[in-house]
């Protein structure tokens, strides 16, 4: 009868096993970090197992490319807690989650889903100051533009002055990489000028990646209004 050993003759490691982990990068068009039913999904954005939990995409991290829709998958995940990351593209800020890292539980032999992403592209609020020689408000053939001349913006309209820029030579200005929200744009006055288009300015808001440039705004001078 062979003896019983002191030690076990082998360790028999157990295998934690594997699951799924899904998700979706998606365009947070309100920017409030919350995945809103409708959201539209972000093909070609880069997403990946990140090891180190570190934010960065390093070598030997498995990574993949989400579908047109937005969506994404990786199979054969250890079972255990993962975090994925997401790949940030020129221009884009993260909302959801705001270190742009999430931290999912992988259960062997089932799908972990939900593991989204949001994130918004700065949206550009510009238009053209101009002389409003009749004080109607509006841009008529004719009417001169305006260079040189001082706009504000006021994100939310608590009367803070956010940012300023200054017309150029065809009168033209932009405010860019702006969060979504609410924005009032307005003129600093110059003496003997009167504000024609709106009163304290025009009030705007700025979506994920919106483009405007009809914002304009007159002024004339005091002695012709």
């Amino acid at each position: 009868v062979e003896a019983v050993p002191a030690e076990a003759d082998a360790t028999v490691a157990v295998a934690a096993g594997v699951g799924t982990v899904t998700g979706q990068v998606f365009d947070d068009l309100d920017g409030d970090g919350v995945h809103d039913a409708g959201a539209g999904g972000l093909g070609g954005w880069t997403v990946f197992l990140d090891g180190d939990a570190d934010g960065v995409l390093d070598e030997g991290e498995r990574s993949t490319v989400t579908g047109s829709d937005g969506s994404y998958r990786f199979e054969n995940v250890g079972a255990g807690t993962v975090t994925v990351g997401r790949v940030l593209q020129e221009g884009w800020r993260a909302t959801a989650p705001s270190d742009n890292l999430q931290v999912v539980q992988v259960v062997a032999d089932a799908v972990t889903g939900g593991a989204d992403f949001g994130g918004y592209l700065g949206a550009r609020l510009g238009g053209v100051m101009f002389d409003d020689r009749n004080a109607n408000g509006q841009r008529d053939a004719g009417e001169d533009v305006l260079a040189g001349w001082t706009l504000q913006l006021d994100r939310n309209n608590d009367g803070s002055v956010d940012a300023t820029v200054v017309t150029g030579a065809d009168g033209s200005f932009v405010f860019v990489d702006l969060a979504p929200g609410s924005y009032r744009i307005s003129a600093v006055s110059q003496a003997g000028w009167l504000a024609t288009t709106a009163a304290g300015g025009l009030v705007a808001t700025a979506t994920s990646g919106l483009l405007r440039s009809d914002l304009d705004l007159g002024s004339g001078q005091s002695a012709s209004i």
